[in-house]
């Protein structure tokens, strides 16, 4: 009886090690234990950026800014093409700026508008610039030294300070001409007679400057960029994981793992994209305006005319409330962020359920203050 009873306690002993060891064949066991926010936390966005004596009255400038993003000034609006509920991206395929009427997804070319802004490639978002010292996707508003090798620890260059001055004066060379994206050239006069409330937040925010200088493009400049670098989605649901506020899904934990391993090396953490380029095979855009051929196709090599260059795109920052999107790709050819990955020809490997993981994980980035943001008047 003893010999059973002891071989009975070895069997039971035996199963109960195997019904508590992971099983590698079901992912719902093997990463919940291990997945934990400490060893994630280079995925910690900074906070938004406040108040510095380097710059007089940031805040109230940035909220100025979040005014101008949304008025139309000569006819366009920042959020014509930036539309804050499809993480400020244009909200349609083609990108549809100066020249164009209505509101995204609904934004039609008007008919006989010279040069009108209809690019070739989707509207980069906004959110997370506090993250680049780049924009546009082949990186042509940047540093003047920009077509050196960019050293992305340099210091120097990635100071939020740094950074904002030279978004701002990226922002003022498309404000300055009636070519650019958004038209914003305008005077004290213009603004008096159109949008005097605007007026009133200026005199507010440049207490002592003379009216009559007043509302001029680098200060719209100015403002349009102290308002988009503070978007920055920290209140995500993945941010409070981080933070350990809140908890995430077993899946998105496993997409995290995915992304970690497959993706992060290009989209680096926190905003998840990098200030390099790289040709992963991703389709033009092409329909009745575009043929596939546009200049803008050629990438980097637009702008450096380096042979090397030839169809690298920026590689670009995830921690956008990606999922918002209506498309993917620098043409916007993916309908679906899962077709997206599986074009991508430079991900190894990446299985059907790897792919739904990076998804939910993805969908655990998004930060609902900025998908449902807009002007208070």
């Amino acid at each position: 009886m003893r010999k059973f009873f002891l071989m009975g306690l070895f069997l039971c002993g035996f199963f109960a090690c195997i019904m508590d060891s992971p099983n590698p064949n079901n992912p719902e066991t093997t990463t919940e234990k291990v997945v934990e926010p400490k060893a994630y936390q280079h995925y910690l966005l900074p906070d938004k950026p406040t108040e510095n004596e380097d710059i007089p009255k940031f805040i109230e400038k940035a909220d100025l800014g979040k005014v101008l993003f949304f008025t139309k000034i000569n006819g366009s609006a920042c959020s014509d093409c930036h539309s804050p509920a499809h993480g400020f991206t244009a909200g349609q395929q083609q990108s549809c700026g100066r020249g164009c009427e209505g509101t995204p997804p609904n934004r039609r070319l008007i008919e006989g508008f010279e040069k009108p802004d209809i690019p070739a490639v989707k509207s980069p978002s906004s959110i997370g610039i506090a993250g680049s010292n780049l924009l546009l996707w082949n990186g042509s508003a940047g540093p003047d030294d920009i077509n050196n090798a960019f050293n992305s620890s340099d210091s120097t260059k990635n100071t939020w300070i740094n950074r904002f001055k030279l978004h701002a004066a990226v922002l003022q060379a498309f404000f300055a001409t009636s070519e650019g994206a958004h038209d914003m050239r305008t005077n004290v006069e213009m603004v008096r007679e159109n949008h005097p409330e605007i007026l009133d937040m200026f005199k507010k925010v440049y207490t002592g400057v003379a009216e009559g200088r007043l509302c001029e493009v680098e200060d719209f400049a100015e403002c349009v960029a102290a308002f988009q670098m503070r978007l920055v989605p920290n209140d995500s649901r993945f941010q409070q994981w981080l933070r350990g506020e809140e908890d995430i899904s077993t899946q998105a934990k496993r997409g995290l793992v995915a992304f970690e391993a497959k993706c992060a090396s290009c989209h680096e953490p926190p905003f998840m994209g990098a200030d390099r380029f790289a040709d992963v095979g991703f389709p033009h855009l092409i329909n009745e305006l575009h043929d596939g051929s546009a200049g803008g196709n050629a990438g980097r090599y637009s702008f450096t005319k380096q042979p090397e260059d030839s169809l690298k795109f920026r590689i670009m920052r995830l921690a956008t409330n990606v999922t918002a999107h209506i498309a993917w790709g620098h043409g916007g050819t993916f309908n679906t962020l899962e077709g997206c990955i599986k074009g991508h020809k430079n991900i190894n490997a990446v299985s059907e359920q790897e792919t739904d993981d990076i998804v939910e994980f993805l969908n655990m980035t998004g930060d609902s203050e900025l998908l449902k943001m807009k002007p208070e008047n």
